[in-house]
């Protein structure tokens, strides 16, 4: 082997490496975005427990707060599942959360905002007064907890879209591309609906 046609070989052999380095890093970024995706639509499929309290704490006019608390949670139900589907033979490569790189600051941020969302949804509940004790001249308490439901939501719809967005960059599975891109517009449509209700709920 001469000098040359070695040093060709150390350089394709140089390419290769740093190639598989970029796809094994662009792998364990998709499973970092794909552990937050799967939880984040988890937490939403739960929405089912908050509307119940809602009901049991105010019993006020809830036809549009229902439906899309039903939207919500049945949706993510179903993309959630989906999205376990899709992470399976035949797709390539296969997606295994439980090899998700630790990321504290990550999970931190996760917990604390999930946490602080929970407490204040259950902290309204609990210190407002009922529908009839409340002055004619403030909003009824079940309008001061949508209100606070809306907000929230359209922050959680925002970021199951943008972790969708996130995640497509990193993804080299066409199927899975094609599903993140129509859950992305799923739920950014849900969020206008939600920031559509939350204007009039605010201005009532």
């Amino acid at each position: 082997m001469t000098a040359k046609t070695k040093s060709t070989s150390l350089f394709r052999l140089s390419n290769k490496d740093e190639y598989e380095e970029q796809k094994l890093q662009e792998y364990k970024e998709t499973l970092i975005g794909y552990k937050i995706l799967h939880h984040t639509l988890e937490k939403e499929s739960q929405l089912k427990y908050l509307h119940w309290l809602r009901y049991v704490t105010f019993r006020g006019p809830e036809d549009e707060t229902k439906e899309i608390m039903t939207t919500i949670y049945n949706t993510s139900k179903k993309r959630m599942i989906e999205l376990e589907r899709l992470w399976k033979i035949p797709y390539d490569p296969i997606i295994q959360i439980e090899n998700t790189p630790i990321s504290l600051i990550g999970d931190s941020i996760q917990a604390d905002v999930e946490y602080s969302s929970t407490i204040e949804m259950l902290s309204i509940s609990i210190s407002m007064p009922s529908s009839s004790s409340s002055s004619s001249t403030t909003k009824s308490p079940w309008k001061i907890w949508d209100i606070r439901f809306f907000l929230i939501q359209a922050q959680a719809t925002r970021m199951v879209s943008g972790v969708a967005t996130s995640i497509r960059k990193f993804e080299r599975n066409d199927e899975r591309r094609k599903w993140l891109i129509e859950l992305a517009e799923e739920y950014e449509n849900i969020r206008e609906d939600l920031v559509f209700l939350l204007s009039g709920v605010s201005t009532s």
